[in-house]
């Protein structure tokens, strides 16, 4: 147990707190969006507004940012501690496990609530585009240093 939890320590030492916020905030607007609710029979589905198009969209991009953010972070640390990076396969492996994990956890919880309840289903998912646009913008705030250094890698790598 202590070692997760230094690892825990290590991986908000890495990354920051902002983005623990960031992923925390992203994580609740996730289930909110997937706490959907049944329509009633006879109902058509409602139609998305422009504003819950926008906040699926964005959506989509805060985890692809929070991933970009703590993967650069950690390149940046062992390019400043002089380390040679081929040995940590299963670093990024566990990382890219916990995204989907970020992802997955958030839709089985909001299918719960909407199961359980659907008003508060109903109400959770007409907060979520206010609440996603927010994350985005919080989240772009938090990681757009690490982000825009790893896309910037992957294309100078690709360049001939």
């Amino acid at each position: 147990m202590n070692t997760f939890i230094t690892g825990i320590e290590d991986l908000v030492a890495l990354v920051g707190q902002n983005w623990v916020v960031a992923v925390c905030a992203a994580f609740v607007v996730m289930i909110f969006e997937s706490a959907k609710p049944h329509p009633v029979e006879g109902q058509d589905e409602p139609r998305a507004s422009a504003l819950q198009r926008v906040a699926i969209i964005a959506s989509l991009a805060v985890p692809f940012l929070l991933f970009l953010h703590a993967f650069g972070a950690f390149i940046l640390a062992h390019q400043q501690a002089g380390q040679v990076s081929e040995r940590d396969g299963g670093i990024i492996l566990a990382l890219i496990a916990g995204a989907i994990l970020f992802v997955v956890a958030p839709g089985i919880i909001g299918w719960v609530i909407a199961q359980g309840s659907p008003t508060l289903a109903g109400l959770l998912q007409r907060a979520a585009p206010v609440l996603a646009l927010l994350v985005f913008v919080f989240t772009v705030y938090v990681t757009y240093r690490n982000a825009f250094f790893v896309l910037n890698l992957y294309v100078l790598s690709h360049m001939r």
